[in-house]
């Protein structure tokens, strides 16, 4: 693995990057191209060729950097053009490191590989997925928060036939089971990075990349956010931890069972649509709970509502994290949402109750990162 770098010192608007190397070296075969985190391209050496002009588009970043997966780079010259912009859209990469899964795994592919930072394409190195060649074969990372994706960067394996990977999509989903199809794979023989865009304004919490009709042999996926989005999740309270995990409650009201509070749709009317919130019945001492899969760092809750019958019963619950309390909720009648702070405290499940009567809760969202 080889990389070289170049600090634009200041947000830059790339349009080209022309690259020298030297006639008839090899080196630059299949080096990758980035803006910051963007992949440009990647390059491919031709008999006498020792220029390459990278069409980078609209990439804002504030580095060029050349990657080789295999071997050394040989860089005569790089010349990057562009202007500096004072704003511009930062990309970055979101996936990397989160929670992946797949349809299967062959051969030790496991699906965290694809989201390792290891986008080298050859599958001895260890870093590629690989999935049995079943119907509706898939990869799937849950990005843990929502963000507006742009770009979905997918590294195939160069031992793979690259005829099989056409027609892959790539879908990208919302909390609330919208789905956006970004596009598809279509084979270029000799290509091993594919650039899919995402239509404008596609917001999601997890990309999936599904194949009807053959295995999946992924490198690396790089999912592509704003900037902006970025920031309003890493705002220091951490991530959504709540999503998907255990959960249990004193009792159940009809079919309003407890984990219905963490499947990630908002909607705050139960029985709409087919929705269903978490209910117990309405007796004192009623209680609701979600388990971590480790001691976390809670730093705050918030809670959604139910709005069509009795909001009003979730004044004066009390949160706790583990056995230490964090918080009330008071009620309000214009209010929908209830966020409450907990500044840090450390546990392995949030416990919400209400001595006076039934829970309702349509989504509970705990925020906060694992234990340093």
């Amino acid at each position: 693995f080889s990389r070289w770098e170049v600090n634009l010192e200041g947000r830059v608007h790339v349009n080209v990057i022309k690259i020298f190397g030297v006639t008839g070296s090899s080196l630059l075969n299949k080096a990758k191209v980035y803006v910051g985190e963007v992949f440009c391209a990647q390059l491919f050496v031709q008999p006498k060729q020792h220029v390459w002009m990278v069409e980078c588009g609209d990439a804002v970043g504030f580095s060029v950097s050349v990657v080789q997966d295999e071997g050394q780079l040989e860089l005569c010259e790089v010349q990057v053009f562009g202007h500096y912009v004072m704003n511009g859209t930062l990309l970055t990469n979101v996936a990397l490191q989160k929670n992946t899964q797949q349809s299967s795994t062959v051969s030790g592919g496991e699906a965290a590989r694809a989201v390792d930072g290891h986008p080298n394409s050859v599958w001895a190195r260890q870093t590629c997925t690989y999935t049995s060649n079943t119907a509706n074969a898939y990869w799937m990372v849950n990005l843990l928060a929502s963000y507006e994706i742009r770009t979905v960067v997918i590294h195939v394996s160069s031992n793979y036939n690259p005829a099989l990977v056409a027609g892959a999509e790539v879908i990208a989903a919302g909390r609330w089971g919208s789905e956006v199809t970004c596009g598809q794979m279509m084979a270029e023989p000799g290509t091993f990075v594919y650039k899919i865009q995402c239509p404008p304004s596609t917001v999601a919490s997890t990309v999936r990349v599904r194949h009807e009709k053959a295995s999946l042999i992924l490198c690396e996926v790089e999912v592509l956010a704003t900037r902006e989005s970025v920031n309003r999740v890493e705002d220091g309270l951490g991530w959504i931890i709540s999503q998907g995990m255990n959960t249990e409650q004193s009792s159940v009201e009809g079919t309003a069972l407890s984990e219905n509070a963490v499947d990630g749709n908002y909607t705050q009317r139960h029985g709409s649509h087919g929705v269903q919130c978490a209910v117990t019945l309405h007796k004192t001492n009623s209680w609701w709970k979600v388990h971590f899969d480790e001691i976390k760092v809670v730093t705050r809750v918030v809670i959604y509502n139910r709005l069509d019958r009795y909001p009003e019963r979730l004044n004066t619950a009390n949160i706790y994290v583990s056995e230490t309390f964090c918080g009330q909720v008071l009620y309000q009648k214009a209010q929908t949402v209830y966020t409450v702070d907990c500044d840090g405290i450390v546990g392995s499940e949030v416990v919400i109750r209400n001595d006076n009567g039934a829970i309702q809760l349509c989504e509970v969202e705990v925020r906060g990162h694992s234990v340093a």
